[in-house]
């Protein structure tokens, strides 16, 4: 197998001092070819004058020695060494515990990983070629480095911000068999070699898809999934898909650089672009079963899902002597839990490795809002972050142990995100009564296209908090006036409107005020706002209006924008999720600075103008002059708004003014 490596850098700067003490702690990890085996792995870790991490194991004033006892050791080929203890590594009043190192040889080149916490990742490397011979290994004075994931694992757990991956020390290791090992063509219960007598050749099940012999068979040991959740009153699924890349970087590995291909198994499908175009992905596969719970549909996060797959996709790497298969998805929608489960079947380099099923990922729905279409037959969760669990990466094998190095399939490591849509027979009823009542029984005469989900909110250099402030926006000149003839206003949540009377006509706003945020001064300033409130547009009469809730504003160049809770009815018909409603352009942004309100403070207003066609009295809907809007509709916020006409990206929109009370000392 040729493995898939980034090539990652590291950071630079001067690595602080380790100093390590072990303890007991049984070794529970093995492997069919490994033997028993005897001996030490030691750590001399230097230490550093200007920050100490101690422990009751130094010696020396200049290094700190950990010696960990070796219990098992794969021979002759590449070498996997395993030890029984734990180092432990200590700094101001701050800890943290490597469990079960196991140091994967190659070469000159030396990865040992480690368990923290949850986790197992490549912890240290090490420069320096091993003596080996039939029953013993000898590795001297290896050049011993701390990696970049290393780095970022411990830095918080030791309280060390200045923590950093670069040179650390040297690695020996002295190991010796305590039995003469077992021949590479030996058979075991979870090893079968092709080949002996009696054995039929085991043929892979994917060689239609993928021309891969099979050299040996062996079970796979990744951790099985979870149960599924119990969902309280759930829905029958009666379709919805599950669309994921898996790993774009390895995808384009695969078929642009390797000369492979991805195959589908239907029915699932491998997306654009169309044949006879190379077939890169991202994948499809529809819906089989499932259940969805919505307890809530005026608060998602207490929604539940359970979304069978179907179908298969094969990565298929025979340029290069490797195949993954990635089979029958289920997404699980359930708070903190939400995870991916897969069947993952590999033959990597001929040693093939049947089905396992695995909760190959995590899926982080913090700060992810579903969108309900179709009065919330279809829901959709889109762009879900996915992180690589243990078992995924076990059940994997893209990491290759042969070939030590930066790889980008370790657990934790991010996937391509994932959205899921979920199909239903069952209507719910429009749950924001409070903010738009109807009377009008239309229904809708096409349902949007489902928004891509909002961009994830910029980090800030060096922001300072912001605790006042407030977001003014008249939305659309037409709207307002439709809804001031022959409609109502519903304002909560603490929402104003510049009019008590009339919110007809050019210049007039509604105020939406702040819960707070970051500011970064500089040139360009940058901003990211909270605000709170609803405010409900709501035309009585024709049956139709939107809900406006919640804003966030972004001021950050060229992604500066608004985003909502928009939900929006035409009669009985009815939208609801948070979108990228409007994008700014800072370019005709006018910024002000006025002293106070308080004594220590000034206000600070970035007004973004509207000189297009809604800027006009009337209002009309006529945007050939949208362009010189700085606040335009989003294609999402056209999604958002669909059902009350108002769609086309690019459409302008309000005047728009956000403003801060800031600290001037």
């Amino acid at each position: 197998m040729s493995s898939h490596r980034s090539s990652k850098g590291r950071a630079s700067g001067t690595l602080i001092a380790l100093a390590a003490l072990a303890l007991a702690i049984p070794m529970t990890t093995g492997s069919a070819l490994a033997a028993p085996a005897s001996g030490e792995v030691s750590l001399s870790l230097k230490t550093s004058t200007a920050k100490r991490i101690t422990g009751k194991a130094g010696k020396g004033a200049g290094a700190v020695n950990v010696a960990l006892p070796i219990v098992d050791l794969e021979m002759p080929a590449a070498a996997t060494v395993r030890t029984s203890e734990t180092v432990k590594l200590s700094s101001n009043g701050h800890s943290a515990r490597l469990r079960s190192l196991i140091l994967q040889i190659a070469g000159k080149h030396t990865a040992i990983s480690a368990k923290l916490g949850k986790r197992r990742l490549i912890v240290f490397r090490a420069e320096g070629a091993p003596q080996i011979d039939g029953t013993s290994l000898a590795l001297r004075k290896a050049e011993l480095t701390l990696t970049d994931k290393g780095a970022d694992a411990l830095r918080s757990r030791l309280g060390l911000d200045s923590l950093s991956s670069g040179r650390l020390g040297t690695l020996a290791v002295d190991a010796h068999l305590n039995v003469s090992p077992p021949p590479q063509t030996a058979t075991g219960s979870d090893v079968k070699q092709s080949g002996q007598p009696g054995d039929k050749q085991p043929v892979d099940p994917y060689a239609q898809q993928c021309a891969l012999k099979v050299k040996s068979k062996a079970s796979g040991s990744a951790a099985g999934p979870a149960p599924a959740p119990v969902l309280s009153s759930p829905t029958t699924l009666n379709g919805g898909k599950v669309e994921w890349g898996f790993s774009g970087d390895l995808r384009f590995y695969v078929v642009e650089i390797s000369g492979g291909s991805l195959v589908p198994i239907a029915p699932a499908e491998v997306l654009n672009p169309p044949l006879p175009a190379p077939q890169i992905g991202p994948f499809r596969f529809p819906a089989g079963s499932g259940e969805l719970a919505i307890n809530d549909p005026s608060d998602d996060s207490d929604d539940q899902a359970v979304v069978n797959g179907q179908g298969e996709v094969v990565l298929c790497n025979s340029p290069h002597g490797f195949r993954v298969t990635l089979s029958h998805p289920t997404v699980t929608i359930d708070g903190a839990n939400s995870r991916l489960t897969v069947d993952v079947d590999t033959n990597m380099s001929g040693a093939w490795t049947p089905t396992q099923r695995v909760d190959l990922a995590t899926l982080d729905l913090d700060g992810v809002n579903p969108f309900y279409n179709e009065n919330a037959k279809s829901v959709t969760w889109a762009d879900l972050p996915v992180s690589l669990t243990a078992a995924g990466e076990q059940a994997l094998q893209l990491c290759d142990p042969h070939v030590p190095g930066p790889c980008d399939y370790e657990e934790g490591d991010p996937l391509d995100p994932l959205t899921v849509t979920t199909s239903t027979a069952s209507d719910v009823a429009w749950p924001f009564n409070a903010a738009c009542t109807l009377g009008s029984p239309a229904t809708a005469s096409a349902w949007p296209a489902v928004p891509a989900a909002p961009l994830a909110l910029p980090t800030l250099g060096s922001p300072s908090a912001v605790s006042s402030g407030a977001i003014k926006w008249g939305v659309r000149n037409s709207l307002r006036n439709t809804v001031q003839s022959v409609g109502a206003f519903n304002l909560s949540g603490g929402a104003t409107r510049s009019d008590a009377v009339d919110m007809s006509g050019a210049g007039k706003f509604f105020t939406w005020p702040t819960t707070g945020g970051e500011y970064e001064a500089g040139s360009p300033a940058r901003l990211v706002l909270h605000g709170t409130g609803t405010v409900g547009l709501c035309n009585t009469t024709h049956g139709f209006g939107t809900v406006l809730s919640n804003p966030t504003l972004v001021i950050d160049g060229a992604n500066s924008r608004l985003t909502m809770d928009v939900a929006t009815r035409i009669g009985v018909s009815w939208t609801s999720g948070r979108v990228d409603i409007a994008s700014l352009a800072t370019a005709g942004m006018e910024v002000s600075t006025t002293p106070g309100p308080g004594a220590g403070e000034e206000t600070v207003a970035w007004t973004f103008p509207d000189l297009g066609a809604d800027n006009a009295p009337g209002g009309g809907d006529d945007d050939s002059d949208s362009a010189n809007s700085a606040v335009k509709l989003t294609a999402a916020g056209g999604s958002a708004l669909a059902l009350i006409g108002i769609k086309n990206a690019g459409t302008a929109l309000n005047k728009l003014t956000v403003s801060i009370v800031h600290p001037t000392s």
